[in-house]
């Protein structure tokens, strides 16, 4: 008689059906446990927030914690069922992608007959939960807006379903990235061993049924923060406190920009004050602040001195934490990264610093971010994790480098990557952040460079 597991092989897809059901279920068991730990430890919680009497935490507050709940647990069990979805991982790896993008990981989702086997019955038993009543803390977490009971019985189904296929969409993609990881750094057979999944599976029972429902209330023991945000709800209203919350975002972007457009407002001032006392002869400087939000291809200002031209060409970020990076003889780009080490969004900001210019061409970063590389490798994938207690450029010529550089943080094409210190050269432009620039112009020495790296 034939096996399962041949049969599996021959007729995947059932697989897949199983995998969406499961995923299902899955988070419905899980989360059910949430909610009346949620309800046991929040029902008859007092808060005070220094007017001396003490309220019970709103059941709404309560539910928005539960709805919260559920949603990290679904973005957890997707995550575990995609990753170790070893059919998809095996077919992404021999199609051999040089790079993940999201837009082109959704395409090939949406045209997988696998993701489809897996996603509709799991979309189809949400649409159920939702009808039926599975989902209670969306529609009660909404119940003080005043909406009317048809637009709060449909809510669960209007949130849960665009928020699942979004979700499933996601973590295919996270998961495509993580396999691009550990095909790069030969380590693929990670997704072969059943005790790393059963430990997952286990660890998002215990975190969500042990450590979630009680981390809010930990929180609350320091800080009354439902209260202060039902308080500040109540006050504004919920388009009020929408509002509020928009301008903080923008008056936290308002202050990383002014203090970028500071930093090079200081910049051009103190390179006026040295270039006119060590007799350098500076130009009309170019879009001094525009090029702070629109990387133009030009040189932003010139220096000469005894015959000798420098064409200068500032480039800077406003985020200025961001790690750049140099990739080709033209290509840069800043490295934003949201989230966690292992679980992250990147986003890069990619842009072209080539230009032309007479003599000699410097690149000048301000605001200076907090580590600038070059790289051979021109992939963009912007998983460079390098260990900023370690020097990489200590490893330069070394026999076993690519082996000492991938033990402190660096990927295993290591040897392609290093930190650039100020005044090093690459392609042909010397990069200097502004107190190396200031200092090189002061002491009359601009022009020595550490070398090349091409």
């Amino acid at each position: 008689m034939e096996g399962i597991k041949e049969k599996l092989k021959r007729f995947p897809f059932w697989a897949y059906i199983l995998r969406g059901i499961g995923i299902f279920f899955m988070v419905l068991a899980i989360k059910s446990v949430i909610g009346i730990r949620v309800l046991t430890i929040y029902e008859d919680m007092k808060l005070n927030f220094g007017s001396g009497a003490a309220n019970e935490l709103p059941f709404f507050a309560i539910s928005i914690i539960y709805f919260v709940g559920t949603f990290f647990l679904l973005n957890s069990v997707l995550n575990l069922f995609s990753t170790y979805d070893r059919r998809t991982m095996e077919r992404f790896i021999e199609a051999g992608h040089e790079r993940v993008t999201p837009l082109a990981s959704f395409r090939r989702s949406l045209v997988s007959i696998e993701y489809w086997v897996e996603t509709i019955p799991l979309l189809l038993l949400t649409l159920i939960g939702a009808t039926v009543g599975w989902y209670p803390e969306i529609s009660y977490s909404f119940m003080e807006t005043g909406a009317g009971e048809q637009l709060l019985y449909w809510l669960p189904t209007l949130i849960m379903l665009p928020l699942t296929f979004l979700l499933t969409l996601w973590r295919r993609y996270e998961a495509e990235r993580y396999w691009h990881h550990l095909k790069r750094a030969n380590s693929t057979e990670k997704l072969y061993r059943v005790s790393r999944l059963l430990f997952r599976f286990v660890l998002i029972i215990v975190l969500y049924t042990i450590f979630y429902p009680v981390a809010p209330a930990m929180g609350l023991v320091f800080v009354s923060l439902s209260a202060f945000f039902v308080l500040l709800i109540d006050f504004l209203s919920l388009l009020g406190f929408v509002l509020a919350v928009a301008i903080f975002i923008l008056l936290l972007c308002g202050i990383y920009t002014l203090r970028s457009i500071s930093k090079r407002k200081k910049l051009i001032k103190r390179l006026r004050e040295v270039s006119a006392e060590s007799g350098y002869t500076l130009s009309e400087i170019k879009r001094p602040y525009a090029s702070l939000f629109k990387k133009v291809k030009e040189c932003s200002f010139t220096l000469e001195k005894d015959g000798k031209v420098f064409s200068c060409r500032l480039i800077g970020s406003p985020w200025q934490r961001a790690p750049m990076f140099f990739v080709s003889d033209s290509l840069a780009y800043f490295r934003h990264r949201i989230g966690t080490k292992n679980h992250h969004l990147t986003l890069l900001s990619t842009f072209e610093y080539d230009f032309e210019g007479d003599g000699d061409k410097i690149i000048l970063v301000n605001p200076v971010p907090r580590r600038i590389y070059v790289s051979n490798d021109e992939r963009l994938e912007g998983n460079y994790d390098v260990d900023p207690s370690v020097s990489t450029t200590a490893y330069a010529g070394h026999e076993r480098a690519p082996y000492l550089a991938l033990r402190h943080g660096l990927r295993k094409n290591a040897k392609s990557v290093r930190e650039l210190v100020p005044g090093d050269k690459i392609w042909g432009y010397a990069i200097y952040n502004t107190t190396s620039f200031i200092s090189a112009i002061d002491r009359k020495c601009l022009g020595r460079y550490n070398g090349m790296f091409e």
